[in-house]
């Protein structure tokens, strides 16, 4: 038993546990967004052609590999396009960590051929004979890489199943999407329920896309989770839009369904918590080039309204944008004075010090980091609860510092960021110090806080020194007289 010097051990001993990590190197959340192959997995192979415009801006940011579900992209081809995922067909062992090598199959969990997958093959009900399931594609998508899946009102299994698996659900086959397509005119679609609009999400709309002018759109209708907090809708119907769905049966009564203008959700997001990115689009032909034609002014592509929704939408998807960085984060005293008598280290704090904070945070547009300006970037200084939040300064740049004081209280502190503003990459990075209590040599001479006790100290001494004085020199006279009277 430790008895009543318990407390003093355990004291010690989180002392030393502190001083054992001052170097600790903080945690960061960041991807290798350096990789750049793009799979596409085509309904048929003519629809290359279709999406040519699209198809080409992509040709241009990635390494594109264009495969047909189903038959192969080369029509004179007597065999099916490989649509295998995997370096290695063998799957690794069940419930081994990402990263970690199998010495049973000699290769990590997490050896892929691509970085990014597009799915534009809405009908298919499964992948299984081409190369790949349902589970190697959320893996695909778990291990750090970014996934679009192009849905229709003809989607089948693999479509439906992979839009819940991110938090939307696919409208049933039979519903009815009908809305104004305003402006835009396609020859032999405008029967056929194709509608036309420019509701962005207004929390995205600097960080996606955002577009002046009405998106032409004809397909199905997504429902998203309104509690999954990763999923959120990107465009979404106008005012005129409207989706009847099939009757539902509840407690035995037939229960209309029918939802209006933005409430239709056409094109929605995922970001997970680790910054992978999904895009699930209820249209599979909103970025054919017979959409983008029929949008632009002109002879000029680029002033569709359809062309410029996809190509930012799919820059965002694939991380050629909004995607953040911290680097070169540093903490260390204001007063550098003990520092240069060397009683003290530059990263070594006690209690009530005054330290500063400073890092850099970039942000990547069309795939060049370019520094990132924001005014609510926040540091905590934490125990067990924060005990500082302090708002950063972004004072040049991507520069951003902070100064405060140190709280009154010794223990094991951890500075964190973590930032997540829509639409962008979470930004997420801690690092442990500790912070010690005065060494016997360091406490203060003289504390003007305590004035009324040295006051009373000084008066007591001078009434004494007085008292003393005049008592030793104070003449008896008067007390003879007394005596002889």
């Amino acid at each position: 038993k430790m008895g009543r010097f318990s407390h003093i051990y355990l004291f010690l001993a989180v002392m030393l546990l502190s001083s054992s990590v001052v170097g600790v190197v903080g945690r960061t959340i960041e991807g290798d967004f350096s990789r750049s192959r793009l799979l596409v997995v085509l309904q048929s192979a003519k629809q290359k052609e279709e999406n040519s415009i699209i198809f080409a801006e992509m040709d241009k940011l990635f390494e594109t590999t264009y495969k047909v579900f189903n038959g192969a992209l080369d029509e004179k081809s007597k065999s099916k396009d490989d649509l295998s995922l995997r370096f290695f067909d063998q799957p690794v062992t069940p419930g081994l960590e990402e990263g970690t090598f199998d010495d049973r199959v000699g290769r990590t969990n997490d050896d892929f051929h691509y970085d990014h997958l597009m799915i534009m093959a809405s009908t298919a009900s499964s992948f299984r004979n081409q190369g790949f399931t349902n589970d190697d594609v959320l893996q695909f998508f778990d291990s750090g890489r970014n996934l679009f899946i192009a849905g229709s009102t003809k989607a089948k299994g693999f479509a439906r199943d992979m839009f819940k698996e991110f938090g939307a659900q696919l409208y049933p086959a039979k519903a009815e999407i009908t809305g104004q397509a305003g402006q835009v005119k396609i020859q032999d679609l405008e029967d056929q329920g194709l509608t036309a609009t420019k509701q962005i999400n207004q929390a995205i709309k600097n960080t996606i896309v955002n577009v002046n002018s009405e998106v032409a759109f004809l397909g199905s209708g997504i429902k998203v989770d309104p509690d999954n907090s990763y999923s959120f809708p990107i465009l979404s119907g106008n005012d005129g839009l409207k989706a009847k769905l099939p009757s539902k049966n509840v407690g035995g009564k037939e229960v209309k369904r029918e939802f209006l203008g933005e409430d239709v959700v056409l094109v929605s997001g995922y970001q997970s918590r680790y910054n992978q990115r999904a895009v699930l689009s209820a249209s599979i032909e909103i970025c054919t080039d017979k959409f983008i034609n029929a949008t632009q002014v002109g002879e000029d592509v680029t002033t569709s309204p359809n062309y410029q929704f996809c190509l930012e939408t799919l820059k965002w998807n694939f991380q050629a944008k909004s995607v953040l960085k911290l680097e070169n984060f540093d903490h260390s005293l204001v007063d550098t004075s003990l520092v240069e008598t060397g009683r003290q280290k530059i990263q070594e704090y006690k209690l009530r010090d005054e330290i500063q904070v400073s890092f850099d945070i970039y942000e990547k547009v069309d795939n060049e980091w370019v520094p990132f300006k924001a005014d609510d970037v926040v540091l905590e200084f934490i125990m067990l609860n924060p005990f500082n939040i302090e708002t950063m300064q972004n004072t040049e740049g991507a520069h951003y510092n902070v100064k405060f004081n140190v709280p009154d209280h010794n223990g094991v502190y951890k500075f964190k960021i973590d930032y997540l503003s829509p639409g962008y990459t979470r930004v997420y990075y801690d690092e442990i110090t500790p912070v010690r209590v005065f060494n016997h040599d360091e406490f203060p001479t003289y504390d003007a806080r305590a004035y009324p006790y040295f006051a009373a100290v000084y008066l007591l001494t001078i009434a004494f020194i007085i008292f003393s004085a005049s008592y030793a020199f104070m003449s008896d006279k008067p007390l003879k007289k007394m005596k002889k009277d």
